[in-house]
This record gives C-alpha cells, structure tokens and sequence, in this order.
C-alpha cells in the first residue's frame, strides 16, 4: 500500500533562515518523495546526490535521442545483417568457404596465351584481377556466391565477357577464347573512383601498356606520351632537362598526375617528368578532358596515372644491362610473385651518363615496391613506394658560336630533385552489397639548382587521406561516395619574408565526392560526378600578411611583388616585364 504524502513545513532551513524546499528554495520543486513525502528543490537533491534530475521535458528529449539511436541501429542491421547473420540449423555452423573460378585464356587457334590481363567484375564494380601464367592459366580464390563477369585482354586481342554465376564452396572451370582485334580495353582507374572499363565512363582514355612500351623502346614517360593523340610535350633539350606535359592545350599545371594513385604534383599544380623513366611500369593511363568532378582542380585539363608492376603468379626475375658511348650505362632489375595471398614486386634502375661536353653529366635513379596480402577478395592490404632521385649538370648553350655571344661552357649549375612517394592501402567487403576503401599517401619533393650565382631550393610536400564507397544498389547501378583530405605545402628560396628567410607556406582542403553509373540496357552506360571541395578561409592570406605584405616590404623589398606573381602560377617572364614597367615609374631598384 502506497503511504500517503507527508508535508513538510518550509520552516525548516539552512543557518541564513533560507527554506531548503518550498517556493523559497533554490531552483524548481521535485514531486514529493515518495518514502518521506518530502518536496525537495532541484538545487538541494544535486547537493545531496550528485545527481542532476531530469524535468519532463529531458525526459521527453531523452526518448527522441533513443529514437534516433534505434533508427541507426536498424539501418545498422540492415545493411550488415546479410555478414554476420546466425545460422538457422547446426549443419550452417560450419564456415563457409569461398568459390574458386579457374580456366585458360586461349586464342583464336586453341593456342595458351601467356601474359594475359583477366579481369573479374561483379556487376559493374572491379573485384579483382590476374595475370595468365606461361601456360595460359588464371585462377581466382575465395570468391563470394553471386554472378560475375569475366574479360580477357592482351596485346593484338580482345576477348568477349563471359558470363559465370558461382556459389558457396563451389568450383567452376571457364575458358576464355580471344579475338583479333586492335582495339584493346583494360581496366582503369584514371577516369573513375574506382577502376572500371573505359567503355562504361564515356571518356576519352589512352592506356598504353607495358608490350607496347617495351616495343617503342621508350627509355622514359615522357617518350611514350609523345605518341598520345591530343598531347603535347615539352622538353629544354637536353637529358634531365625540364619536361612539361600539355593535354588538349590546357597550361602543363592543369594536369594531375598520380603514381599508383599517389598525387605527386608539386604546390600549384607543376610536375616536371624528366626523371619518370618506364622500368618497372606496368601501364600508363590517360584521361583527356576536365576531371574536376573526380579529382577537384589539378584536373582540369587531364589526368596521368603510371601504374606499377604487382605481384601475381609464380615468383620470377629479371635483369637488364646496357652500355653505349660517352660511358652511358644501364641496370635494371625487377621481380614478382604471388604466394599464399601475400603479393610482392619490385624495380630498381640506374641511368648514368658522362654528356657531350663538360657538366653534362646525368644520374636517374628509380625504385618501385608493391606490397599486398589477401586471403579473398573481401579484405585486401596494400603498400605502395615510389622513389626517385636524379643529378644532372646544365653546361649551357655549346657548340658553334660564330657571332662570339656565349663565353664559355658553364661548369657550376646543377639540378638535383629526390622524388618520394607512400602509400597504405586498405579495402574491406562488409557485405555483397557495401565495399570500404582506405586510403593514406605522403609524397615529399625536393629540388635544389646549384648556380654561380647562388643556390637555391624548392621542397613541397603533399598529404592526402581518403576513404569511399562503394554500394552495388542493383546489378546495373553501382554508387560510390567519399571523403578526402589534401594538405599540400611549399617552402621556396625566393618565397621570403622581410629578412629574406624562406617560410613553409601550406594550404589545406577537403573534399566530398560521389559518383553513380546506371547500365540500364546494353552498350548505354550512365554516369553522374559530384565533387564539393572546400578550402579553410585565409589561410594562405594571413601567412602571407605575416611574412611579405606589409607596405614596408613593398618598398625595400620590391621583389615581394615577384613573390605574389609566384603564388599565383605566373610565368618568371612575365614577372620580369612586370617589374620592367614598374622601373620606368619609380626610382627604387629592383633585385
């Protein structure tokens, strides 16, 4: 039986004659307390308690928050619950194994084809890939029940999808029969979030591969994207010198170029390919026209992406030697392999030269390492580096000079860059219908010019964090969405302050992207981009207000005025025909 309420008079207070309950009492009245019936201020029960009490509206607070919670809860299960579902009977207890698609890729003869790329895909979304090995064998392991779709593709051929629908702990046999064809389609990743075929982006996209490379005789990435419609390249001349790349004539810092999907451009968007040499390349990738929508605004007038050797197929080995006049010299060496799902690659190479002349000499080192392990296509680790460090003399104009313009071959200036680029990676398959991808790359860049007036140098250092998804809605519509991270800093000799000290000058964004392709019928494939970057306010503007744009530095320092044309990619000639004007106009001499 419940006691009936007991009333307490409010005379009862502390030592100053203040109620400790009642309308007199520090903050609002609790209900009566059911075992003495006394009416206690909210104040006086924290006191005594510790505990903060809940009016009906935080009550009513309190259930929405457990609404919402509920509500995540369920679309939680909903999207997982397919993974980590209890089995119904003892017999589903046991671990289900995954399926095994193998085969031979055969030409047109009946012939094995060796070396050829076979592509798996599960709807429209890539899940893995191989090489065949000498005897024109493919294999796949650990694969998920559902319906996949297999393309064969090497060099002169071109091999029809197949069709394949696969189940748990299953074991299919498929050959593939290619056809002569000199068209050839291959996985890219350039155009895309994620690889897809170039007939499903409706992009203008080149990828040279690695036979056809080697059938150039390409010594370096700037020799091969000679031969790409729409590309032009720029070289100073000599071997090591300056090398810009310009795609359907946008300006050579509108392109982003990626290594394995590591962004190596320089602050503003420069990269000199001088020193990218084709050992240990497996295909380069290129995308003409604005990618902006995919990979924000490096991309404006194209995308480069150099794609490593990786691991597959039995452990083998290569090496290369070569040797000409002027004491040029060659080493390569490379290797790969793929054993008990941990895959490895590796290329070193070494290019050294004496020159024509005095100080032309030239050094270009390179190393590529590719690093993965996975049991199954649902969960895969991968690490990738890349580095480069080159050393080349610049002699200046030699050779006949019958008006006596140049006095003599410069002995001093010399270039010299170290080039590095990380990368971990990391895919998860939560679910048949949701894959997660992680993804973090450093890429530090250091250029310095020895002269006979002075040295100087250019460090820049790139940060980039990124995840997406990628959601099978159907299998005809696959969506995919992320977030990125880009930090991105420059230090220059003639980026200064007033003391003439070089200053770190950073800048950061972020980025939100998303991207869906709708196959509804045949040959007709539908794709939508959305890319929202953001960058923080002011933050190269106070850096630049704290260190050179104060009035004082304009004035005795009249080459801030360069240091702005800088930090807005302006060409060096026409800050000097800037600075040329300005001279007849004022007294104060320039540097």
């Amino acid at each position: 039986m419940r006691r009936p309420l007991r009333p307490v008079a409010p005379s009862l207070g502390d030592s100053s004659g203040r109620p400790r309950n009642g309308p007199d009492s520090n903050g609002p009245e609790l209900p009566p307390s059911q075992e003495t019936g006394e009416v206690r201020s909210r104040a006086i029960h924290f006191a005594r308690t510790g505990q903060p009490s809940t009016p009906a509206r935080e009550g009513a607070e309190d259930k929405m928050t457990t609404l919402r919670r509920s509500l995540i809860l369920l679309l939680f299960f909903y999207v997982f619950l397919p993974e980590f579902a209890l089995p119904q009977n003892p017999s589903d207890s046991k671990p289900v194994q995954g399926a095994t698609l193998h085969g031979n890729v055969l030409d047109p003869d009946g012939r094995a084809v060796a070396n050829a790329h076979v592509s798996l895909f599960s709807g429209l979304e890539s899940v893995e890939q191989r090489s065949t090995d000498s005897e024109g064998r493919y294999r796949f392991e650990g694969l998920s029940r559902g319906s996949y779709t297999l393309l064969a593709n090497v060099a002169g051929f071109s091999g029809r999808s197949a069709e394949v629908d696969l189940h748990n702990a299953e074991t299919q046999s498929l050959d593939l029969h290619l056809r002569i064809t000199a068209v050839e389609e291959q996985v890219v990743v350039s155009a895309s979030l994620d690889e897809a075929l170039p007939s499903q982006i409706g992009l203008s996209v080149s990828v040279i591969s690695q036979p056809e490379i080697e059938a150039r005789g390409a010594e370096s990435i700037s020799e091969v994207l000679r031969g790409i419609p729409g590309v032009e390249v720029s070289q100073t001349g000599r071997r090591g010198g300056g090398t810009s790349i310009f795609i359907r004539g946008g300006n050579s810092n509108y392109n982003l170029v990626m290594i394995d999907g590591i962004q190596v451009n320089q602050f503003g968007g420069d990269f000199d390919f001088a020193s990218l040499a084709t050992d240990g390349v497996q295909r380069i990738e290129v995308s003409r026209g604005p990618e902006s929508a995919l990979f924000g605004s490096n991309a404006v007038a194209g995308v480069i992406n150099v794609v490593s050797e990786t691991g597959d197929g039995p452990p083998h080995f290569s090496f290369l030697g070569e040797g000409g006049s002027y004491s040029t010299r060659r080493l390569v060496t490379g290797g790969s392999g793929l054993t008990r799902g941990f895959s490895w690659a590796y290329s070193l190479s070494r290019l050294d030269s004496d020159g024509v002349v005095l100080n032309d000499s030239y050094r270009n080192q390179s190393a590529y390492l590719s690093l993965g392990y996975s049991r199954s296509p649902k969960r895969q680790f991968t690490l990738h580096f890349f580095g480069n460090t080159n050393d080349a003399g610049v002699p200046g104009p030699y050779g006949s000079d019958p008006d006596h313009l140049f006095t003599a071959i410069d002995t001093v200036s010399r270039d010299k860059q170290n080039l590095f680029a990380y990368q971990a990676n990391y895919s998860e398959q939560f679910t048949p219908r949701l894959k997660q991808v992680f993804s973090v790359s450093v890429a530090p860049d250091r250029f310095y010019f020895i002269g006979p007036f002075g040295d100087s140098f250019l460090k820049n250092q790139r940060v980039v964090a990124s995840t997406h998804g990628e959601v099978a809605v159907s299998g005809k519509d696959l969506f995919l969405y992320g977030f990125e991270y880009n930090h991105e800093q420059v230090q220059n000799t003639f980026i200064a302050d007033a003391n003439n000290t070089a200053f770190v000058l950073p800048r950061a964004s972020y980025a939100y992207f998303a991207e869906n392709r709708w196959h509804p019928v045949r040959r007709w494939f539908l794709t939508a981009h959305r890319f929202v970057l953001s960058h923080p306010r002011g933050a190269i503007g106070r850096i630049y207000r704290r260190h050179a744009a104060s009035r004082q530095l304009q004035h005795r320092y009249p080459c801030s005025q360069w240091f702005r044309s800088r930090l807005h990619r302006q060409s060096a000639a026409e800050a000097r025909r800037k600075h040329q004007f300005r001279r007849r106009r004022r007294t104060t001499p320039l540097c």
